[in-house]
């Protein structure tokens, strides 16, 4: 992994120009079938994308370009070369109109992006699914910024979900995530003891895009996560932004 980032986050809103067909060479045969089983058109746009994104991530950390992804018992994407697993962590989110992935060789990470909608009961979610602290954030929070808390809240919870990759074994409100200074704090049942956390999360005009990076070791203390933006442009990835994150 190059520079002293320990994650790779990318993310790439998507245009109304954004013709999934053009990345789909990117993807494997699998994928480009699971692509094509979506209904609507901007669902599949979102899936190219992410996977697009993802193989990009991986040449560009392993400097192979024969590399897969396929899923293990949890659903959890594994990256492959020849068959062979590769000593990297990945994951990727998409929604509609954007799609993010993660990639880093010092720990496991997840990755989560949602679109902020204003449809959405969010109230009665945290309510059902989320820690009573963190309810309780959001309930204490100045009433027009409880909506943006609590997609930072699910993101970074989804995140986190996606680095312990236990799938749905895992209820939301086994542990909470607080918003400042980003922090994540397990139930003692999950034997949490001994990892060490690094979550983030960012605002991105209309969705929020949360990474989380589990290590076993005091590194993650000095782990970063590199953000960047990609802009898909007539068939080549063009880095439009990146910023480190302190």
């Amino acid at each position: 992994m190059s520079g002293s980032f320990s994650v790779q986050a990318s993310f790439a809103r998507l245009s109304p120009e954004f013709c999934a067909d053009d990345e789909a060479g990117l993807l494997t045969s699998e994928e480009r079938r699971t692509a094509d089983r979506f209904y609507f058109s901007h669902d599949r746009d979102a899936y190219v994308a992410a996977h697009a994104l993802l193989h990009m991530a991986l040449r560009a950390v392993t400097g192979r370009s024969n590399c897969s992804v396929c899923y293990d018992d949890m659903g959890k994407p594994v990256a492959c070369c020849d068959g062979v697993g590769l000593p990297v962590s990945v994951s990727l989110s998409h929604t509609r109109g954007m799609a993010a992935c993660a990639v880093s060789s010092n720990g496991n990470v997840g990755i989560d992006v949602e679109a902020v909608r204003q449809e959405v009961a969010f109230e009665d979610l945290a309510r059902r699914y989320f820690s009573q602290s963190e309810h309780a954030q959001i309930e204490a929070a100045d009433e027009t910024a409880r909506r943006e808390l609590f997609f930072r809240t699910w993101t970074l919870k989804e995140a986190v979900v996606k680095a312990l990759g236990k799938g749905l074994r895992i209820a939301l409100n086994e542990f909470d995530v607080l918003a400042d200074p980003s922090t994540v704090r397990f139930n003692p049942s999950m034997k949490e003891e001994g990892q060490h956390w690094l979550i983030e999360s960012r605002c991105l005009s209309g969705y929020f895009a949360s990474a989380a990076l589990r290590q076993s070791d005091q590194a993650c203390a000095l782990a970063e996560i590199d953000w960047n933006e990609i802009k898909f442009l007539s068939r080549a990835p063009e880095h439009a932004r990146s910023w480190r994150v302190a």
